[in-house]
């Protein structure tokens, strides 16, 4: 190239010169300087070739490089120039897009890619006004060509002239849409812990790891702890924990404690903590604290509240019912028996006495059925007071059910002070209990056992106790008995005897006696009265009403058994009728239980169709002390059986406590006067003004008079004399068989 310049300057020259014989010195040193500069130039022009050789090859190096970068990058890279036209589109775009670089080259970017124009702006001239060719990170999305939304983050840079203006430029978008789904998944997990930490009934409060910051605290934590609005808006203003913190120290009861075991838990940062706290207002909360570590490092510790009052008090209701009998308070079977069984233990190591006292409240069923069983709660309570009063701090009284209590005194050096803790139970529980404005006495049955003579064990010293109560009920009640071992055979005689009564109906084997009432005028059988025998299966002996019938109360045989009684009856009365004799009055006992039935007037009714019997051949026969426990509802029980047309007699008049004016109101037929008035008349002046004041009465009143107990001719010519109506006793006949009192009736001689 430099020698063609060379060569056509030359040329140049000579045309110039030309028709010149020689060339003038000036143009010599001209063409000379022109060689120095040419030879200069040719110097400076291999220099310059040989740099642009060493360029190239460098440059070649560096678009390696580049070319190396934009290919294996993961991120994708495309370049644009002027006009926004794509020019360079990597693998990576093609990767995220899904479209290939055929596809993507001579692009108009704005389209193919709608993020771009909001990302960069297509006013180039605000980029050169700004000086500046790179646009800042900016998260959004693309399309890809499958419509799949791909969350991006894209730099640009633009490439200017020494003029500043834009030639073109390179962008860089990173594919983060597993990053932002993971953040979206973060954030869900993190409302989700947060809606769970709302929605906890435990108060949340989360600290630092030296326990000093107070990190986070749910809605919760501040209702259980009281924590007014105003501490909260401190906090927010000062960014101080130290209000809240002093504001719940001051609402523990023991916050010196408190704080003593927080200090302590946090010198042992690996432990977890559980225990309860006691409030100023009487709260009980349960602490639970558990450090919370990511990976091994420990960043803080989670401290939970739950208040515990209720479920506290629920189960100390639960505990006291399950060891304490909820109407009187003392202690019950459960919580009896595991005393018991510590005073043994003790007593046995000291080489001391412990005594068991059993007691039953005598005749309390009767003022259950009389007045009630509110009636009977509030005795069963009065009672509970008094025999508190009666034993030592460390001595246990419990009930055991109904009318059951016992008694433990424990580490008796003799046993003599038992005697007198009897004496005392039995003096305190005999004076008047006034409840609901009556004045009711009671008495009680006690039976002893001592350990360790009577027992080594509780269960046989409380049955040992309990046979010495029943023979405490055989002598009269109201006394108190000490365990001997005959006892044994007698309590296992009552057993027998229980267990044969309990079966003796489905074995019928109880019969009726009948005992003629005799008519004082005509001298004969008017009528008779029902009494029942049990023919024992052991002896095949009859057993008398006495030995059993008590018993049959206790145990809860007296209503099917006066219901047999009035059915055999009256059917034993109907058959005479049919076989032509005389009708008769058939007379019948009723208990105290019986009377209480809410349907006695029914079942007497019923009865009375199936046997065919007419009710006015019916009598019944009810004591004096069963009607007035309740008179109101005698009145009213009296009246149903009156309107059944059936008669009804006061048995043992003169027994009881009387109400003349209930007297004349209960539509009663006949008294019957009881046999230890009638006993003695004869030689008695008291009791023969008193019978004779009876009759005197009931004849007032209209009523017939039946005289019991009657054996001896004086007694009947007395009973005579005063005008008695009828009698029954052994100076005419004793109770009969049913057969015996057939031939009897057939006969039906006047009594002479």
């Amino acid at each position: 190239m430099m020698e063609n310049v060379h060569s056509l300057l030359r040329r140049q020259l000579k045309r110039y010169f030309r028709g010149t014989s020689s060339v003038p010195q000036e143009l010599s040193q001209f063409t000379q300087a022109i060689n120095e500069a040419y030879k200069q130039f040719d110097e400076d022009r291999i220099l310059f070739e040989r740099s642009l050789e060493i360029s190239s090859r460098e440059l070649f190096q560096v678009n390696s490089y580049l070319q190396g970068i934009i290919t294996s990058s993961v991120d994708g890279i495309f370049a644009f120039d002027q006009k926004f036209h794509i020019t360079v589109w990597n693998p990576g775009m093609a990767t995220i897009t899904g479209m290939s670089t055929v596809e993507a080259l001579g692009q108009y970017a704005p389209d193919l890619l709608p993020f771009f124009k909001d990302s960069i702006g297509l006013d180039f001239f605000l980029v050169r006004e700004r000086n500046r060719n790179v646009i800042p990170n900016d998260k959004q999305y693309i399309l890809s060509k499958s419509g799949e939304k791909i969350f991006i983050e894209s730099r640009h840079s633009f490439l200017k002239n020494q003029s500043g203006d834009v030639l073109g430029g390179i962008s860089i978008i990173r594919d983060v849409t597993d990053r932002r789904h993971s953040e979206e998944e973060q954030k869900q997990t993190l409302s989700l812990l947060n809606a769970t930490l709302e929605s906890t009934t435990d108060g949340i409060l989360v600290v630092d790891k030296e326990g000093k910051k107070i990190l986070k605290y749910n809605e919760q934590f501040l209702k259980l702890w009281n924590i007014p609005e105003c501490v909260l808006q401190k906090i927010r203003e000062t960014f101080d924990d130290r209000p809240l913190l002093a504001h719940v120290s001051s609402q523990i009861k023991d916050p010196v404690s408190f704080f003593k075991k927080v200090m302590d838990l946090y010198s042992h940062p690996e432990e977890e903590s559980f225990d309860t706290l006691e409030l100023a207002d009487g709260r009980i909360f349960e602490r639970y604290s558990k450090p919370q570590r990511v990976g091994e490092k420990n960043i803080g510790r989670v401290w939970s509240f739950r208040d515990v009052t209720r479920r506290r008090k629920d189960e100390e209701r639960l505990n006291y019912l399950a060891n304490f009998d909820s109407l009187t308070a003392l202690p019950n079977r459960t919580l009896f028996h595991d005393r018991l069984g510590q005073a043994i233990s003790r007593a046995s190591w000291n080489k001391r006495a412990v005594a068991v006292l059993f007691l039953d409240l005598d005749r309390f069923k009767n003022i259950n059925d009389t007045f009630g069983h509110t009636f009977g709660d509030l005795l069963l309570k009065a009672v509970a007071e008094r025999l508190r009063k009666c034993i030592r701090d460390g001595d246990t009284v419990a009930r055991l059910g109904g009318d059951e209590f016992v008694i433990i005194l424990d580490d008796l050096a003799t046993p003599n002070h038992t005697l007198f803790i009897a004496e005392k139970i039995l003096s305190g529980l005999s004076k008047p209990f006034v409840l609901q404005d009556r004045e009711l006495y009671i008495t009680t049955s006690i039976g002893i056992a001592i350990y360790p003579n009577d027992g080594d064990h509780y269960e046989m010293l409380i049955r040992n106790a309990d046979t010495a109560m029943y023979r405490a009920k055989e002598q009269g009640k109201n006394n108190y008995q000490i365990y001997s071992p005959e006892l044994n055979e007698k309590v296992s005689e009552r057993l027998a005897l229980e267990n044969s009564l309990r079966h003796a109906m489905e074995r019928d084997e109880f019969l009726l006696y009948y005992q003629p009432k005799i008519d004082l005028i005509s001298g004969k059988i008017i009528g008779v009265e029902a009494l029942i025998r049990w023919l024992s299966p052991v002896n095949k002996q009859i057993v008398l009403p006495g030995e059993f019938i008590s018993l049959a109360e206790e145990i809860g045989l007296i209503l099917p058994m006066g219901e047999w009684v009035l059915q055999a009856a009256c059917a034993q009365n109907k058959a005479w009728q049919m076989t032509g004799l005389t009708p008769i009055g058939m007379a019948i006992n009723i208990s105290a239980t019986q009377f209480q039935q809410q349907n006695l007037s029914e079942m007497i009714s019923n009865t009375l169709k199936e046997s065919g019997l007419d009710p006015k051949y019916l009598e019944l026969e009810i004591t004096e002390s069963t009607i007035m426990k309740s008179a109101e509802n005698a009145e009213m029980t009296l009246k149903r059986l009156d309107e059944l047309g059936i008669d009804i007699s006061i048995d043992d008049f003169g027994t009881g406590y009387s109400s003349l004016g209930y007297l004349k109101r209960f539509p009663v037929s006949t008294l019957k006067i009881d046999r230890t008035f009638v006993r003695d008349i004869s030689t008695n002046s008291d009791d023969k003004r008193l019978v004779g004041a009876i009759i005197t009465l009931a004849h007032s009143l209209k009523l017939k008079v039946v005289a019991e107990g009657v054996e001896t001719r004086e007694q009947l010519h007395y009973l005579q004399s005063v005008g008695c109506d009828q009698i029954q006793g052994f100076l005419f006949s004793k109770p009969l068989s049913g057969k015996e009192m057939t031939q009897l009736l057939i006969q039906n001689r006047p009594l002479r």
